[in-house]
């Protein structure tokens, strides 16, 4: 199991090193996100660039002068006020798919630790509402919508252990606010 970047770095950078997409290959795909075409095609192409990105940056592999380049222009027609999704040639979200229900789950996962440890509901959902960054009207949503207080039972420790892993800071007990 990969524990740290360093670790994830030395994987991807193996033996099997990653092929990163020419910038030919680039320059053609960026043409077609430009010629406004809008199907998932070109959404998947324009995601593939931007995973790209990220993973390049993410290794410390030195960026395609193509893709920083469409990056900038994207980024000046967006302070243009043109819409994002369009600027990066992405689609928008189809009308009635539901949300990502990852992010309900954690949050009922969260409350439920802060409960195991001794917080009451309200100050529970209070303090999820700032880690999450959300109001904590949603926070009640997200745990009803996803009904997942009623159904998950996994053991506090193991829901320390996976908060710690993402990054999240652990509800503090009661007696230390």
């Amino acid at each position: 199991m990969i524990q740290d970047d360093e670790e994830a770095r030395n994987f991807y950078m193996g033996e099997e090193p990653i092929s990163h997409p020419s910038d030919a290959l680039l320059n053609e795909w960026i043409a077609r996100i430009r010629s406004g075409e809008r199907r998932p095609e070109i959404d998947g192409i324009a995601r593939t660039i931007l995973r790209d990105f990220y993973l390049r940056n993410f290794l410390g592999v030195e960026q395609s002068r193509v893709v920083t380049n469409w990056l900038a222009d994207a980024f000046s027609e967006i302070l243009d006020h043109k819409d994002p999704l369009l600027a990066f040639g992405l689609m928008r979200r189809p009308n009635k798919r539901p949300p990502d229900s990852s992010k309900g789950i954690n949050v009922a996962m969260w409350v439920a630790c802060a409960e195991r440890l001794g917080l009451s509901r309200p100050d529970a959902k209070r303090e999820a509402a700032e880690v999450f960054h959300m109001d904590e009207s949603n926070v009640g949503k997200l745990i009803r919508k996803t009904g997942a207080l009623e159904w998950m039972n996994p053991d506090t420790n193991a829901l320390i252990e996976y908060f710690a892993l993402l990054g999240k800071p652990l509800p503090a007990s009661p007696g230390t606010k």
